[in-house]
């Protein structure tokens, strides 16, 4: 029998220790990790789980069978703890006086709070490390290093009076690889910065087990190829496939998860908003509503050949974002 946790349970186990070990104050984690070495010690497991969950969020954005308790538990550590556990865990790298300055004072949590952001990415450092991470580094960057090695390994290699058949090879191989990926760029038009900013961008989504079990995974036109392909076109720069895939999205959620056997299959999406909202409160018909004439208007644009905006495509991963709100939101019944 397999008794190992998930990594989703994994995390809740860590976070639960550390909430009780500090009565559940991020505060006075702060005040007292210091005092009471444990906290330290909790603070790292919880930060080396939660790192394994945001790796996984950096491989795939739709998790299917997932517990409410850690949907609701990822979201109080995201906004309530992350900051205050990021501090304990590198707080002795802050206290190195690495320049031995007279006047050296270790960085307060406060400093840390105003500068601290959770989802910026690095350009790698090859001098120093050996593989991509895909939480830590830009991948765009990463390929960017990778094509300006290749054009100095090309051109030096050029350079040489003779080149034997394995060198020319060799050269010429690095020679159609940048060309292959100017074309990606200059011709196809798929901007590589632009993609792995997007990609970091889309939250992970995490279906509860409840809503899951009424699609499945591998399903054609289910609500996990429908999302996938939704995520997909955005990260491409398609925002009319990814707006129009979102709102079928929406639609079937709406249908399924919150008027289950209530309402008429004939029935548009402005009908079906108006009756969800009349059944939860917790819902906003301004805000499904808007939802739906923003989709309706980036598809006339795209119809009508007018230009989509920088704002349609913020409009459109905020579609996105709250897709994973009802979604995760979906009653259990």
């Amino acid at each position: 029998m397999n008794t190992r946790l998930r990594y989703s349970e994994q995390f809740l186990l860590h976070f639960n220790e550390l909430r009780n070990a500090t009565n559940d104050s991020p505060s006075a984690l702060i005040s007292f990790f210091r005092d009471k070495p444990n906290f330290r010690v909790l603070a790292k497991n919880v930060k080396m789980s939660a790192y394994v969950i945001d790796y996984i969020g950096a491989l795939r954005k739709v998790h299917p069978q997932m517990g409410g308790q850690f949907v609701k538990e990822w979201k109080t550590y995201l906004y309530k703890w992350k900051k205050q556990v990021e501090y304990v865990v590198v707080e002795p790298i802050l206290s190195i006086n690495v320049l031995d300055e007279e006047d050296f004072k270790p960085e307060s949590y406060e400093d840390f709070e105003a500068r601290f952001k959770s989802d910026t990415r690095d350009d790698p450092e090859p001098e120093y490390e050996s593989n991509f991470d895909p939480v830590k580094h830009h991948g765009g960057s990463a390929i960017k290093q990778l094509i300006s090695l290749a054009e100095t390994e090309e051109g030096t290699r050029r350079d040489e009076v003779e080149l034997d058949d394995w060198s020319e090879r060799y050269a010429n191989t690095w020679k159609m690889g940048i060309q292959a990926f100017e074309y990606l760029e200059g011709t196809i038009g798929l901007d590589i910065d632009r993609v792995f900013d997007r990609w970091n961008q889309v939250p992970s989504i995490f279906v509860p087990k409840h809503v899951s079990d009424r699609h499945g995974l591998t399903e054609k036109g289910s609500l996990y190829e429908l999302l996938n392909d939704a995520i997909r076109a955005f990260v491409a720069g398609a925002p009319a496939a990814s707006v129009a895939m979102c709102r079928a999205a929406m639609e079937m959620v709406l249908r399924d998860h919150y008027l289950r056997g209530s309402s008429d299959d004939n029935s548009n999406l402005h009908d079906v908003i108006d009756l969800a909202v009349a059944r939860y409160d917790f819902l906003s018909a301004k805000k499904l509503h808007s939802l739906r004439r923003d989709a309706n208007r980036i598809l006339h644009a795209y119809n009508s050949a007018a230009p989509l905006s920088e704002e349609d495509e913020r409009k459109l991963l905020s579609f996105l974002k709250d897709l994973k709100f009802y979604i995760e939101r979906a009653p259990d019944r």
